[in-house]
């Protein structure tokens, strides 16, 4: 994994879409995203709700240290081994792949 040194590196980043369906996430879902070409992180949908007093449903997810094409092993899921803290998103990444 590359280490980004600057802040013009990080907006030459960009995600790579996986799938061209639209889905609904469910609370449970474990879902795989890709950073960079052949960088595949492995997450979690915890909780849908409401967060800071807006009137939207939004995501609470987990992003685990688990790098891999192949989906990790359940203990590799577990809330003491994220790679950032717990975040909370929209829809459109599950939306649009």
């Amino acid at each position: 994994m590359r280490i980004l040194k600057s802040m013009e590196e990080a907006n030459e980043c960009t995600a790579i879409r996986l799938t061209d369906k639209r889905q609904r996430a469910k609370v449970g879902d474990i879902f795989r995203l890709s950073p960079a070409v052949g960088v595949f992180l492995w997450g979690r949908l915890i909780k849908k709700a409401s967060f800071f007093g807006l009137g939207v449903e939004l995501n609470l997810v987990y992003v685990y240290d688990a790098m891999g094409f192949d989906r990790p092993a359940p203990a590799a899921l577990a809330p003491t081994n994220l790679i950032l803290g717990p975040s909370v998103v929209n829809n459109l990444g599950f939306a649009r792949g």
